[in-house]
């Protein structure tokens, strides 16, 4: 089975990036890594449930878990543009890199729908009481992580394999799915 990549919607990228910095601003454990999680399980979820992802951004397996590497861009763009910046707590070099939204832009979440706000808002949820290693060690668990070759694309076809032991049948089909590059 084939599958295309999907373009990234990069507007949609950095609104989501925002949004979830936004509703992420208690968590004292949002970072990066955490932020990376975040859009990967809201894009594969609306996959699965609303038939397409919310940024269809290409996430890669990475030794860390699924990144979406273009998200890096999207933050630099939001960084240059005065809407957002990074924090580093210089005291303490084991705190995450945090993204964050400035006090002068108004609330996120005008581009995205209801049923995506949702997705996105559970996953926040479900995940607020993981630290970067927590969530990093989760995301390791994925079908689609497990079956896709390091610095490789995860197919979003993979979020209709449930996590948790698949039969080598599923895992086989997990690896047959090939990208056709346009």
């Amino acid at each position: 089975m084939l599958h295309e990549q999907l373009p990234c919607n990069r507007e949609k990228l950095g609104e989501l990036m925002l949004y979830i910095a936004q509703e992420s601003e208690d968590d004292p454990r949002f970072g990066t890594t955490k932020l990376c999680k975040i859009l990967y399980y809201s894009d594969f979820e609306a996959y699965r449930e609303l038939g397409q992802p919310i940024t269809g951004a290409s996430y890669f397996k990475m030794e860390r878990g699924p990144v979406p590497l273009v998200m890096y861009d999207v933050r630099e763009e939001l960084e240059s543009s005065g809407v957002a910046r990074v924090v580093k707590d210089d005291h303490n070099p084991f705190a995450p890199q945090r993204l964050e939204v400035s006090e002068s832009r108004p609330s996120y979440g005008g581009n995205l729908s209801p049923g995506e706000l949702r997705i996105v808002d559970d996953v926040i949820q479900r995940l607020k009481d993981d630290n970067a290693t927590s969530v990093s060690d989760a995301s390791h668990r994925e079908p689609g992580w497990i079956a896709t070759p390091d610095n490789e694309i995860i197919p979003y076809e993979t979020a209709w394999v449930s996590p948790g032991p698949s039969s080598p049948k599923m895992m086989e089909f997990v690896r047959s799915l090939e990208i056709v590059e346009d």
